[in-house]
């Protein structure tokens, strides 16, 4: 009896390891499930806890009104449970101060502020051109600025790191600028990405399309090291893939036109509009066309119907040559690794104006 149990036992084996090398074969190619939708993956989110990372510019401070608005009048059962700074669109002095003038024309002061990260982490310094202003908003004077004794004095990495730890599974980042903050935070703690629900980013490019030079936008651009980082830690099917919004998407979608925003939303007479008509007075002028990325990107993570088409593929990032902080998207699947990233790709600009119309009128 020995060598027929033998033989069963063998077979056994067989049979399992065969399993076991599919199982990972499928998980190589695809992924995720065959049958994984992603634009069903992105209408499906939901959120209870948010954190914004914000270098904030005048488009960040929009993102934030909206969302702030958005949870008050459609959400009050998800909260914003901190916002932390990172350098970016200005130095880190002035996106402090910009996210507390923001929380407080949103009435919102309450929201914990956390100071993060001043330069990339290899600390290449990085010019802007003062897109939105020296101060990232607009450089008007803002009458009774808040007080930058109230941004706690935890620093931003920790905090997202004790956030994180003390709600596993439940938080979503909406991450609006270069992602340094995060990188360092997946660096020090290894649990960090495992337990973060939804990483969604606006940045980078898939598609050739770029803001600083062909196919590199400005939030990739300024850290590629951080982006290296934060995609090659979303490795496996216990992390939730990350999430982006490239430029490629606002610019075949999300350019506006410019009299819609200065004869529609801009006339609409509350303190919120105010605020944004002098945040963008430096970049408005610029262009014959009107977009708030990092808006688009925090408007379709809060009402996900907004996107009307993703894709699901492995994103590599460039950290070094002529082509630092560029992407090199695996659209065909030819290196069969695991797909990291779910990118939005397109957008309905119509519910996205009906979005902005409500969230900011009284």
């Amino acid at each position: 009896m020995l060598l027929p149990n033998l033989i069963m036992c063998t077979l056994n084996i067989g049979i399992i390891s065969f399993l076991i090398f599919l199982i990972y074969s499928m998980q190589r190619s695809d992924g995720a499930n065959a049958n994984f939708d992603p634009l069903e993956y992105v209408r499906n989110l939901k959120h209870t806890k948010i954190i914004i990372d914000t270098d904030s510019g005048a488009d960040d401070a929009l993102a934030i009104l909206t969302s702030i608005q958005y949870l008050r009048k459609e959400l009050n059962d998800t909260e914003i449970i901190g916002i932390t700074c990172v350098h970016g669109n200005t130095e880190l002095k002035n996106v402090k101060i910009n996210v507390l003038k923001t929380l407080k024309v949103a009435k919102s002061l309450q929201i914990p502020v956390y100071a993060g990260a001043n330069s990339t982490i290899l600390d290449i310094p990085v010019q802007d051109g003062y897109y939105y202003g020296y101060d990232g908003l607009g450089d008007f004077e803002f009458p009774n600025p808040p007080d930058l004794g109230i941004i706690k004095s935890e620093h931003a990495v920790n905090a997202l790191i004790r956030l994180v730890r003390e709600n596993p599974g439940e938080i979503t980042i909406f991450a609006l600028g270069p992602l340094t903050n995060i990188a360092l935070a997946i660096r020090i703690d290894p649990t960090f990405r495992k337990n973060i629900k939804n990483l969604i980013i606006l940045g980078g490019s898939v598609s050739g399309y770029g803001n600083v030079v062909p196919g590199i936008e400005f939030n990739f651009f300024t850290d590629p090291i951080a982006n290296h980082i934060v995609f090659n830690s979303t490795n496996s099917e216990e992390i939730s893939p990350l999430i982006i919004m490239p430029w490629d998407t606002m610019a075949l979608y999300g350019f506006m036109d410019k009299d819609w925003r200065l004869n529609v939303l801009g006339k609409i007479d509350n303190d919120m509009i105010d605020f944004i008509n002098k945040a963008e007075g430096v970049s408005l002028p610029k262009n014959s066309y009107w977009v708030s990325s990092d808006t688009y990107l925090a408007t379709t993570a809060l009402n996900p119907k907004i996107a009307t088409a993703a894709e699901h593929y492995y994103i590599a990032p460039v950290t070094e040559g002529e082509f630092r902080g560029g992407l090199l998207p695996d659209k065909l699947n030819k290196l069969k690794l695991y797909k990291n990233t779910i990118v939005i790709t397109q957008v309905d600009q119509k519910m996205y104006k009906e979005h902005l119309l409500k969230c900011l009128q009284d």
